[in-house]
């Protein structure tokens, strides 16, 4: 499929406007220019009239200045993997759910992968798409982590008139790495080691049709906790024990849900704690 016919094949959704470039620095950055020149904020008057706030969605074939939590770098070779971000209007969402639309677009990406018949990918919290070891057949290998990462989703909110908000969530998917780099092996997989090549374009629409058509509608309805069950069946955080890196702590214990919110609830030593954000890692069993 190319970039013409995913675009088509979204016309007449709110993600018909989808945009293609080659290389650039970063979507997530390219995107904060884009909505703002569709925003309340960029009229004349900075009131409503001529404001075109809609979704967009932009997509890389590379990034020079990728980023991702913690600010973390990562460069994929042209082509191999999917890199976009989707500037998404918020005015109409509630606040408080705000931020589970990268729940609504991971959910969205394992969708899409499962639609392509392939099975053991699992989410793990807060915003990681991954491979936990042996949850596939063609997964010979094992990590020092338990689980080898696809990519990531990155939520970022951008207000330039408080009646004006966007959500910015950028997706990062290896998708044909081919044989992934050796200093990346034990950490890092792409999709193809479980399928052969995949079409990007195809599991682009696929991604964005069910985030559209399945999974943004009960964010918008004010049902949140119909959000929770799916992404607590697909997420591997859940029953492990783990440790999380916060900015003024370490806390060790064992994962056991998540909130309405998409806090992660950690019980340490008999006392449940409520994760908003964090650095988590899987612990092994000793």
């Amino acid at each position: 499929m190319s970039f013409n016919t995913a675009k088509l094949a979204l016309e007449g959704t709110r993600f018909s406007d989808i945009r293609h470039v080659t290389e650039t620095g970063s979507t997530n950055a390219d995107m904060k220019g884009i909505v703002r020149g569709l925003g309340r904020a960029n009229t004349p008057s900075g009131n409503s009239e001529g404001n075109d706030s809609r979704a967009v969605i932009l997509v890389a074939d590379h990034q020079t200045a990728g980023r991702g939590r913690l600010d973390r770098t990562w460069d994929a070779p042209p082509g191999s993997s999917i890199l976009m971000t989707i500037g998404f209007p918020v005015a109409e969402v509630d606040a408080a759910v705000r931020t589970l639309l990268t729940m609504c677009l991971s959910l969205a990406v394992i969708d899409a992968i499962e639609s392509l018949g392939i099975e053991g990918v699992s989410l793990k919290w807060p915003n990681d798409v991954v491979l936990v070891d042996g949850n596939h057949d063609a997964d010979a290998s094992t990590s020092p982590l338990g689980y080898r990462k696809f990519g990531g989703l990155l939520a970022e909110l951008v207000q330039w008139d408080p009646t004006d908000p966007f959500v910015l969530v950028g997706l990062g998917l290896n998708i044909n790495w081919g044989v992934m780099p050796e200093e990346l092996r034990e950490r890092a997989a792409s999709l193809d080691e479980l399928a052969g090549p995949i079409d990007r374009w195809d599991l682009i629409t696929r991604i964005v049709t069910g985030f559209d058509i399945r999974w943004l509608p009960l964010l918008e309805a004010g049902e949140p906790a119909s959000l929770i069950g799916p992404y607590s069946n697909h997420c591997s955080t859940l029953g492990e024990r783990v440790r999380i890196e916060m900015s003024n702590e370490t806390l060790i214990g064992t994962a056991t849900e998540v909130t309405d919110t998409g806090a992660l609830i950690v019980d340490s030593g008999g006392e449940r704690h409520t994760i908003t954000a964090g650095d988590l890692i899987h612990l092994r069993p000793e």
